[in-house]
């Protein structure tokens, strides 16, 4: 009907206005009334060809645009396992079937960005675990879109790498306390790359588990230190101790050496293994004089008794300058205990200081009994 009344129009229009136009200008010529007539013509047929151009190009990109939604249901419906619904009646126009999907697919879309930004989270996520965990990314090669059935596994994978991480951090803080302790204690310095690593706590975000049996390993190393130090501070105790009584070493001042280095470090074996040496010196001076005192009464008693030569070169130790010990003090007791049961003449007093030493060595032997 209106395409009707439109045609009606234009003929109204060339009727009862355009042709008395005409005829008011061209009088009675019809070549040139023909000719106007057929440029009206022609211009509005003209303007129906244009009009139905352009309708024939919205009707190619609507239908573009309806297939293109079609292709993305079918893709919605693989990714999200789905079925989209297409509300619309055969008779319908391209126009109200276009709307209508666009309306079907809004939702859709809306899930499959969400599960889309979840993945990313959660793979952003599982980087960042896995990077401190030192171990390789199971999802982070994941591009489709997930069910939720594998949103719900992934995450149940990230609470087990979080339980993880957590466990771990919680052995590496207390493996590293415990080792700084021992290095604080035992005066130790860390060394090579790993023990400045675990100084400096970069190890705090790198808990693979070849670091962290590094990291028991280093406690291990430095536990077997401990003892080794205790024991040798137990050996150079109980050497000093021994040194101590055999010097007469006062009561006051043992007590303050103690004192002084009571901790178990590197100082304290330090200090020790010095005082041992400046003891070990003091006694071996000892040791000579009293091995002085009776080679001397044995070159008296020897002469006395007209003892040759050959003879006394069979007690070597006699001629032994060197590295006098205490071995060389024992054999030349013992042999001067077999000759000397008497004084010499005019050497009694000699005598007895010799005896008053050598007897305070006997009795610190019997205490003490040394390992030399």
């Amino acid at each position: 009907m209106k395409i009707k009344a439109l045609l009606d129009s234009v003929q109204e229009s060339v009727q009862d206005k355009m042709f008395p136009l005409w005829l008011e200008l061209y009088g009675d010529d019809k070549n040139i009334i023909n000719e106007r007539f057929d440029t009206v013509q022609g211009g509005v047929s003209d303007l129906i060809k244009e009009m139905i151009r352009e309708e024939e190009e919205n009707k190619a990109e609507y239908l573009m645009k309806y297939d293109s939604l079609l292709r993305e249901a079918t893709t919605l419906e693989s990714e999200l396992n789905i079925v989209v619904p297409q509300r619309y009646e055969p008779n319908e126009s391209l126009c109200v079937k276009i709307h209508h999907l666009e309306l079907d697919l809004e939702d859709h879309r809306r899930v499959r960005k969400e599960r889309m930004d979840k993945l990313l989270q959660f793979q952003t996520e599982e980087k960042a675990l896995c990077s401190k965990l030192e171990q390789g990314t199971q999802y982070s090669v994941l591009t489709t879109v997930p069910s939720e059935a594998t949103l719900d596994e992934i995450h149940s994978y990230l609470q087990s790498l979080q339980a993880e991480l957590k466990k771990r951090e919680t052995k590496y803080n207390a493996i590293r306390m415990e080792i700084t302790q021992l290095w604080s204690s035992l005066q130790v310095q860390p060394k090579g790359s790993f023990e400045l690593q675990v100084k400096e706590n970069t190890l705090a975000d790198k808990l693979g588990t070849e670091n962290l049996l590094k990291l028991d390993e280093l406690k291990t190393k430095l536990h077997g230190v401990h003892e080794a130090m205790k024991a040798e501070l137990e050996s150079l105790k109980y050497q000093l101790s021994t040194l101590w009584t055999r010097l007469d070493t006062k009561a006051s001042e043992r007590e303050a050496f103690l004192m002084k280095h009571s901790k178990l470090c590197t100082s304290t074996i330090q200090a020790y293994k010095k005082e041992v040496e400046v003891c070990t010196a003091l006694k071996l001076k000892h040791i000579v004089k009293i091995v002085e005192t009776i080679r001397e009464e044995l070159e008296d008693w020897w002469n006395r008794a007209r003892v040759g030569q050959p003879q006394r070169e069979l007690f070597t130790e006699f001629y032994l300058q060197d590295n006098i010990t205490e071995e060389s003090s024992l054999s030349h007791e013992s042999i001067d205990n077999v000759l000397l049961d008497t004084p010499p003449v005019g050497k009694r007093s000699q005598w007895q200081e010799r005896n008053n030493a050598k007897e305070n060595v006997k009795n610190a032997r019997v205490r003490h009994r040394p390992q030399e």
